[in-house]
């Protein structure tokens, strides 16, 4: 069985202005197909970067209460320091006048 095709350019061109909104229409179609690819593929990276966040702080996480205790006690000790007025005279030589 032998095929006897011609390409004609020439004849290739009518065609299409002929058919020029069913053109649009495919172009337009596989235009829809491609963004519908990359909506996909985005929604599957946020869907796996969410599942990845859902498990990245289920760690066991061990405490030690007694320093946990201590470290918690020294820390509102210091929060509530304030220190004692100095006896001793500036040690920068400013002179300040005080009332005594």
């Amino acid at each position: 069985m032998k095929l006897n095709m011609k390409l004609d350019l020439k004849a290739i061109l009518p065609f299409i202005l002929k058919r020029f909104s069913l053109v649009l229409w495919v172009f337009l179609g596989l235009v829809i197909i491609a963004e519908a690819f990359v909506i996909k593929s985005s929604i599957a990276k946020m869907n796996k970067a969410q599942e990845q966040s859902q498990f990245a702080n289920s760690q066991l996480v061990r405490v030690n209460f007694d320093s946990y205790e201590a470290i918690e006690k020294r820390l509102s000790e210091n929060a509530s320091f304030v220190p004692s007025t100095p006896t001793s005279g500036d040690p920068f030589g400013v002179v300040t006048l005080t009332d005594e």
